[in-house]
């Protein structure tokens, strides 16, 4: 709503069947929607548990589905799916250089614990490292149109896994879906996937 909101073109459903034109796809407004769903659906699952609906052990599984964001709702700036991307701090792709040859050295993914919404305040990319969301299993995440929510595998059904889940799910639970978890080496750390991630 208000300043949040994508463009008015990008949401125009007659966009990409006009003219050519140039314009910015507008990632942190569709992260926003992410986060903002996210949230809203782990605190109807707290009032759940705090009514005695859910119990204490129940795993939590919030899903998503992206497909009224449109044709960029999915696929994050990171080359990583929006829903990693609302969870853990992951940004922009970056390059490094030699600030005297400007040769490349290095080249990975930003670190970005939150984004700034409209009203100046910031919200939390890095749920999944906050304690106070290990209630939170696992996001299930696809891109389908309403008749076409069959999970026959492919890119666009995912499950991202939350690395201090106090109620984990199993790798695979979900049938068809790719998986994707965060794997902790001393300070280093990288997202991985039970099918092959490109560089």
């Amino acid at each position: 709503q208000g300043g949040n909101r994508p463009p008015e073109e990008y949401a125009d459903p007659d966009f990409t069947n006009s003219e050519v034109r140039v314009y910015d796809v507008p990632h942190e407004a569709i992260l926003l929607r992410w986060t903002s769903s996210i949230y809203q659906k782990w605190n109807s699952f707290e009032r759940y548990k705090a009514d005695g609906i859910v119990g204490d052990g129940d795993p939590c599984v919030i899903a998503v589905n992206s497909i009224q964001l449109r044709h960029a709702g999915f696929d994050g700036i990171s080359q990583f799916p929006m829903a990693i991307e609302a969870v853990y701090p992951i940004g922009p792709q970056q390059i490094h250089l030699n600030r005297e040859t400007l040769e490349v050295v290095g080249q990975d993914l930003a670190y970005r614990p939150e984004i700034i919404n409209a009203n100046n305040s910031p919200v939390s990319t890095n749920l999944f490292l906050d304690p106070a969301y290990n209630t939170i299993s696992a996001i299930l995440a696809f891109h389908k149109k309403p008749d076409h929510l069959v999970f026959d595998g492919g890119r666009n059904v995912i499950v991202v896994h939350n690395l201090n889940a106090s109620n984990p799910i199993p790798k695979g639970f979900f049938a068809n879906a790719q998986n994707y978890w965060l794997e902790q080496n001393g300070e280093e750390a990288r997202i991985c996937s039970d099918l092959p991630i490109e560089d």
